[in-house]
């Protein structure tokens, strides 16, 4: 096997091995010859994408200059520029990662870095023939405080919103990574802490809430304003047919009133999800995940509820057999005609609106031959006035046409 080593050309090479490694980005690629196809996949990428630079990406509401503590983790991401300067997220797992001193410092293939003791560090990564780095500052200076909370101070409901942390290591400001949040008043809101040490408000009804982190003996609080700007919540599909085992994904929709204009957003994470009765024919999802998603589960007719606050819309569930078609009459139910001695076609469709009326599956009676006849492909013939029931039936599904002639 191959190795060559590959330097950042934007430090000066040392003739010193160790002061080389020391200053530099030092970047190992095995080369072609080992059968690493590596190298070749991010010649066509760069091509592909027109990249002509690559910017490392520090973790989303990170201060710089960046401070982290040894043993704490964070992850880092790429950022391509193109030849027209456009900037596009590319993907930091699987790539050439490495740091200039690894006593300091370690990352792995997927841009996940650790600080091991402190010192100053630089992380690297090579696409093609692309560099960058990043320097960080890797320092045990323990947490003195939390200085502030940032985040939107006035909020709507039911659009979360993401709040952070700024601590105090000394002198040093770092993004607080390890933090716990709460609110003061749960019926006008809940906050979801996240791994990354920041957190998700999500307001319900109209207000002043306090929102706090805590971090060891630390803690800081804000005063967050809800809004009276949302006007209604609707559901789409407001009406639907699903059938057992079948999945569909409902979707809340919010109107707000901003700057005098009423505009739309979806709201299907944000708001409350529920079946309205215990008979179990269909489940909808409240987890944060799948919010929205409503499942089949037997025979029957449900109401589907989301509700933010006070607003809240429903939808009409039809959950059908597995094997049904749904199937449904084209045109009037009943139907009355005046057709003595003539004939007419009459139609039916499944539940995706195709044509089924003279397929082998479906089959055609009347209740009454002598005052209608019907053939299997929904021909019927009226032979006298009267009333008569036409039944269809295909699979285990069967519906019925009440017709009066005159």
């Amino acid at each position: 096997m191959t190795i060559s080593i590959i330097e950042n050309t934007s430090f000066a090479v040392r003739a010193s091995w160790l002061r080389c490694f020391a200053l530099s980005v030092i970047i190992v690629v095995i080369s072609a010859c080992t059968g690493d196809a590596t190298p070749f996949e991010e010649a066509i990428e760069t091509e592909r994408l027109q990249l002509v630079s690559i910017a490392i990406s520090p973790p989303i509401g990170s201060l710089q200059p960046l401070f982290i503590s040894p043993g704490e983790q964070i992850p880092f991401g790429i950022t391509g520029i193109t030849a027209t300067g456009a900037n596009i997220q590319l993907s930091a797992a699987d790539r050439r990662w490495a740091v200039d001193n690894p006593e300091l410092a370690a990352v792995d293939e997927d841009g996940n870095l650790v600080g091991l003791a402190s010192g100053v560090v630089r992380v690297g990564v090579q696409i093609d023939t692309l560099v960058s780095n990043f320097e960080l500052t890797v320092s045990n200076e323990p947490l003195t405080g939390i200085s502030r909370i940032v985040g939107d101070t006035n909020v709507s409901r039911c659009l979360p919103e993401v709040y952070s942390a700024i601590a105090l290591h000394g002198a040093e400001e770092r993004s607080l990574r390890d933090a716990s949040w709460s609110v003061n008043f749960s019926g006008l809101g809940e906050i979801t802490s996240m791994d990354d040490g920041s957190a998700l408000l999500n307001a319900v009804n109209t207000g002043t809430i306090d929102v706090t982190v805590t971090s060891e003996t630390f803690s800081n609080t804000t005063s967050v304003v809800i809004n009276d700007n949302l006007r209604q919540v609707a559901v789409e599909p407001d009406s639907l047919s699903v059938t057992e085992g079948s999945t569909t994904q409902l979707a809340a929709i919010g109107t707000y009133l901003e700057d005098g204009d009423s505009i739309v957003r979806n709201i299907t994470s944000a708001v409350s999800w529920q079946v309205s009765d215990e008979n179990a024919f269909a489940t909808v999802s409240d987890e944060a995940a799948t919010r929205g998603l409503l499942t089949g589960v037997s025979d029957g007719t449900t109401t589907v509820t989301a509700a933010c606050g006070s607003f809240s819309d429903t939808a009409s569930v039809t959950v059908t057999d597995a094997d049904s078609d749904v199937l449904s009459f084209v045109g009037s139910n009943p139907l009355t005609v005046f057709l003595v001695n003539e004939s007419t076609r009459l139609s039916v469709t499944d539940a995706d609106g195709v044509d089924v009326s003279a397929d082998d599956a479906t089959f055609w009676s009347v209740s009454d031959s002598e005052i209608a006849t019907i053939n299997d492909e929904g021909l019927i013939t009226f032979l006298a006035t009267g009333n008569v029931t036409v039944t269809v039936s295909r699979n285990n599904e069967t519906i019925m046409l009440d017709v009066t002639i005159q």
